[in-house]
């Protein structure tokens, strides 16, 4: 959010829309008031475009792109967001001034990398109008969840039917051997291979995923 909140006003101060840009910094300062408060010091002054021609850090900023550190994941859900949304202008300013080195793998602690841009709360009115947006809480739907659940269920089933051939195979041996003893002994031995097929744990799972509603996705999932 950091270069993208400076670009901008740097934009808008170079086309001369002096104050939109002065609005534009006042609101959204804060966010950044932590991380960045010399930069913003400096930047608060600027008025005119002669300003940003005249100012070492504004040259800087324009001459070097922005490194931000993301896992796979993590990039393909921003630019599906932005291409979704047809954030042409954020589109542009990432193309032109930001470098998103990407990495395979987890996301990373922001505290284990001094390198990430953090980034910092907002107002607490603005935290307390968040707050009181509606939730939809479930699975999204096609998940790593909900292909897990129907991966359990399918090994299930084909275990199931496993067991239930092996038995059919023993009672055929048993009855070949002992006549018709082999009759009880195989509805046991068929009721009790079919219990063990599916243990406690995978049903437990398997209970708690189903139960959970499902939401459909905004953006469409990238491969995990």
């Amino acid at each position: 959010l950091y270069p993208a909140f400076i670009h901008c006003f740097m934009d808008l101060v170079s086309e001369g829309h002096t104050l939109e840009a002065r609005a534009f910094f006042l609101k959204f300062r804060e966010d950044h008031e932590l991380m960045h408060s010399r930069d913003l010091q400096k930047l608060e002054g600027t008025l005119s475009p002669l300003h940003l021609e005249e100012m070492d850090l504004a040259r800087s900023l324009r001459e070097n792109k922005f490194r931000i550190k993301l896992c796979e994941y993590s990039y393909e859900l921003l630019l599906q967001y932005l291409q979704k949304t047809q954030a042409l202008v954020m589109l542009g300013i990432i193309n032109e001034r930001i470098i998103f080195e990407v990495s395979a793998g987890q996301p990373s602690l922001i505290s284990d990398d001094a390198d990430v841009v953090a980034l910092v709360g907002t107002s607490k009115d603005l935290a307390k109008q968040i707050n009181q947006k509606e939730v939809h809480w479930g699975l999204l739907e096609d998940s790593v969840e909900e292909r897990m659940e129907k991966a359990l269920s399918d090994s299930d089933r084909a275990e199931g039917e496993s067991k239930d051939a092996d038995a059919e195979d023993n009672n055929k041996k048993k009855s070949s051997e002992g006549g018709k003893q082999g009759g009880p002994l195989n509805k046991k031995l068929k009721k009790d291979k079919l219990v063990g097929a599916t243990g406690k744990n995978t049903k437990s799972e398997t209970s708690m995923i189903s139960a959970a509603p499902r939401v459909k996705p905004e953006l469409t999932l990238p491969a995990t």
